[in-house]
């Protein structure tokens, strides 16, 4: 009876031995396997941190756009400012001459119209401040100098429209005049004859009782621009170079501000 108790026992201990170790093999194998998974989600995150992240393009919902000879600004409709193209003359104002931009890139907030001319950018703000950079060898800038910008500069104030030429600019003020900067050598500026005058470097009146302003330029200097004012009581008026007509009189130019008509 005793012998019988005695094997019994051991039994039960040898029973209970087995199923510790089992526990103790299996709760060391669920170990191994949640640290492999810890570590792989480690090793996951700093793959994906190593990644270069995508670019994230978003729809613009503009209102205005303006084209240079080489380079393009956006007024988005939070009246934020965009510029992407060439800058080798510092008409994008992002500080530099160096790098030009493939991918918009907001430059500047609170804008309600955008120009550009060959290399130069104008953006008018709705504090009617007028702002200007890029190449400025014939005072089109109308800084009072003939040194490029390479950033944005207010250049004029109580400005309610704009337009920029290939070497000059428009600025149309809140009293209805017309303002000009800048060189004359495609015919659109209307107090310098000669090709290369350069001294024109601040804004001076041009033409009175103005309601709206548009200039041409063109980039490989084939044809000279023009341009064409509408005064407050409607008549149009123009001046600049003609080769093809574009004054609705012949083939003619204009030395000054002078009425269109037509028959």
């Amino acid at each position: 009876m005793k012998q019988s108790l005695f094997i019994l026992t051991t039994i039960l201990i040898l029973l209970s031995l087995c199923t510790k170790s089992k526990t103790s093999s299996q709760e060391n194998k669920i170990a191994t396997v949640t640290k492999n998974k810890i570590d792989t989600n480690s090793l996951n995150n700093s793959v994906t941190n190593n990644i270069p992240q995508e670019n994230k393009y978003f729809p613009f919902s503009a209102i205005k756009v303006a084209v240079g000879g080489k380079h393009s600004l956006i007024v988005d409709s939070d009246s934020t400012v965009w510029v992407s193209g060439c800058n080798e003359y510092g008409q994008l104002g992002i500080g530099d001459t160096v790098s030009n931009i493939v991918h918009f890139r907001k430059i500047m907030d609170g804008a309600c119209d955008v120009a550009a001319g060959k290399n130069h950018s104008l953006i008018l703000k709705k504090d009617s401040t007028l702002w200007a950079t890029g190449w400025n060898e014939y005072g089109q800038l109308g800084t009072g100098d003939n040194n490029d910008r390479h950033g944005f500069e207010m250049v004029l104030s109580k400005v309610l429209a704009i337009a920029a030429g290939n070497r000059m600019t428009f600025a149309l003020r809140t009293d209805s005049i017309l303002w000009a900067t800048g060189g004359n050598g495609y015919g659109d500026n209307p107090k310098y004859d000669d090709y290369d005058n350069k001294e024109r470097t601040l804004f001076r009146r041009d033409l009175e009782n103005v309601r709206s302003i548009a200039t041409s330029w063109d980039a490989q200097g084939t044809f000279q621009g023009f341009s064409l004012a509408i005064k407050n009581d409607g008549t149009v008026w123009g001046f600049g170079g003609d080769g093809w007509g574009v004054f609705g009189r012949g083939i003619s130019e204009l030395g000054s501000w002078s009425e269109l008509q037509h028959m």
